[in-house]
């Protein structure tokens, strides 16, 4: 479509013989390959393209995150059940509390199936995910959680700490109960209550309720766990009612006074043998995958400190432009699907299931910008050598590229564990922070998109799944290491290079800021395998490692959960 004069000799590929064994000997930083196809004014104007479409998406992708987060957080905020107006309940979705719900709740009935007890020790759980319950459902949901796994007492303080009486003026309008001096104050509608000043201080789990229809359902959790027997405690109409609205924790309640190991409690919460062993697997896979990495790591770092191992990339010379306009078309491409999703989102009547599907498949689209290149003319040796689709010289091996993607995905492994520990504690502190605000409220935990994308079936899970394994390792690595890493290194060195390609990766990922800590580590890291081994094969590995390992547990753990 736009043909490019071809370079005589095709400069791409290496040279024969002693020339190409001496071009080896000097030092990377001395050596420059051809310009790459382009010119000087395209390239600006791609530089200039490629920078807006990455402010824009970033800032999509933003605030998407924080929608989700500020949807929980004005819920909580109006005493609504998950959105739902006040007298409504929406049923839970698979969500952060909802996994640790299921996974403490399966351990703690192995472990009275096994005659070993563990309320005392889920303390610690409890409280933790007293910080994850900001919606009024979700306090209620931790009742019948605390009953199951600490002991019926502990439920039963919790729900009458939920139904503490109104005490102080929150809006105008109505009035309130009286207080203890024998004085009315004004507050909220009938059947709403209001939180006293304290009871800002606590934990979001543990604030009293506003809503009537949560305060209803606490009331009957109350009397579930002050008897010994649900089934007496309830009409059936009342334990139905629960399990409608509170699904999972609906009958989890219901399952109190029948012993551990019965038939009805296997099938809420058993299967825990099962996820203890793939839990266990997945542990010794990390450690021994973590030990490996930590010896590779030191070899890399011993490795090119002695110069016994060199860089095998050479940057071109300044002055090509198609890779870097091969970025800005994917930005492009990335953010007409975006703003396709919201209008279909906005327009059709389709459910979630179908939109997340359709969302899913055209991201699949997105491939067919790696033959970008060929549609400006590349010819078809120069297009897999400019981006790294061929293993590096002098082997030419494929598989020996694939076998050094394994190595380096172990020494990168150490790097991306020490990245997501930091990102967890930036995370605590930002948290923190905003607990000690002048609301003094704490935002609620990041959600992942993920819960989303498995609640779609499964062939939504099946796309997701050759979406995280195939088109990222494929797709990402050809425009992130392939084009925007070469753009970048024929100007700037590899650190510079390296940084820049993993920021612009990471800010496209639709993840809280403190998560893209790691996504960062990670392209940074893609990039200098890059850089080490020439060919992009490597990194190709290395991410199909990563997303594959991730992906395969989630999908395990999920199951294995529902």
């Amino acid at each position: 479509m736009f043909p490019i004069p071809q370079v005589e000799g095709s400069a791409y590929l290496p040279a024969p013989g002693w020339a190409g064994r001496m071009a080896r000997a000097v030092p990377v930083e001395a050596r420059r390959g051809p310009v790459d196809p382009g010119s000087k004014p395209l390239a600006w104007m791609a530089v200039i393209v490629m920078v807006v479409l990455l402010a824009l998406t970033a800032v999509l992708q933003q605030m998407a995150v924080h929608g989700r987060e500020a949807k929980k957080q004005a819920a909580a905020g109006a005493g609504g059940a998950g959105g739902a107006a006040i007298g409504e309940v929406e049923p839970p979705t698979f969500d952060n509390l909802m996994l640790a719900s299921k996974l403490v709740s399966k351990f703690t009935e192995l472990s009275e199936q096994m005659k070993q007890p563990s309320g005392a020790s889920m303390q610690p759980m409890i409280a933790s995910l007293d910080q994850t319950a900001v919606e009024e459902a979700d306090r209620v949901r931790l009742i019948s959680v605390i009953g199951f796994n600490v002991s019926p007492e502990a439920a039963v303080m919790r729900a009458e700490e939920l139904l503490l009486p109104p005490t102080v003026e929150a809006e105008s309008g109505a009035t309130a109960p009286a207080t203890g001096d024998g004085g009315a104050k004004p507050g909220v509608g009938p059947g709403v209550v209001v939180i006293v000043a304290e009871a800002k201080k606590l934990p979001p789990g543990q604030r009293p309720l506003k809503d009537a229809k949560m305060r209803a359902d606490a009331e009957l959790l109350r009397k579930v766990y002050s008897t010994g027997d649900a089934s007496k405690a309830l009409t059936r109409e009342e334990a139905e009612g629960l399990t409608a609205r509170h699904g999972f924790y609906g009958r989890l309640a219901n399952l109190h006074g029948l012993a551990a190991g019965d038939q009805a409690r296997e099938a809420v919460v058993g299967g825990g043998t099962a996820l203890l062993v793939a839990l266990l697997l997945i542990g010794c896979v990390v450690l021994a995958a973590f030990v490996a990495g930590v010896v590779m790591f030191i070899v890399a770092v011993v490795g090119f400190a002695s110069g016994r191992m060199r860089a095998a990339f050479v940057p071109p010379t300044a002055g090509g432009s198609v890779p870097i306009e091969m970025v800005a078309v994917f930005l492009a491409m990335f953010m007409m699907l975006k703003i396709g999703s919201e209008v279909l989102h906005a327009t059709t009547a389709l459910d979630e299931k179908q939109l997340t599907i359709i969302a899913l498949l055209a991201q699949w689209s997105l491939a067919c910008v790696i033959f970008y290149p060929r549609l400006r003319g590349v010819s078809k040796a120069e297009w897999k050598e400019m981006l790294g689709l061929r293993a590096a010289a002098p082997h030419r091996s494929v598989m020996r590229e694939v076998g050094m993607g394994i190595l380096s995905y172990l020494a990168i492994l150490p790097v991306f564990v020490g990245s997501a520990l930091v990102a967890v504690m930036v995370l605590f502190a930002s948290q923190a922070f905003s607990a000690a605000g002048p609301g003094g409220d704490p935002p609620p935990p990041p959600s992942s998109p993920l819960f989303d994308l498995f609640a779609g079936g499964p062939l939504a899970v099946v796309l997701l799944a050759s979406l995280t394994m195939l088109w990222a390792p494929l797709v990402e690595e050809v425009v992130f290491r392939g084009a925007l890493f070469r753009h970048l290194r024929g100007r700037w060195g590899v650190a510079v290079a390296a940084l820049l390609s993993g920021l612009v990766f990471a800010l496209l990922h639709q993840y809280h800021p403190a998560q893209l800590i790691p996504v960062f580590t990670l392209g940074f890291c893609f990039a200098l395998v890059r850089e080490w081994r020439g060919s992009l094969i490597a990194s190709m590995v290395c991410h199909c490692i990563h997303n594959s390992f991730v992906t395969i547990v989630l999908i395990t753990l999920i199951s294995l959960l529902a």
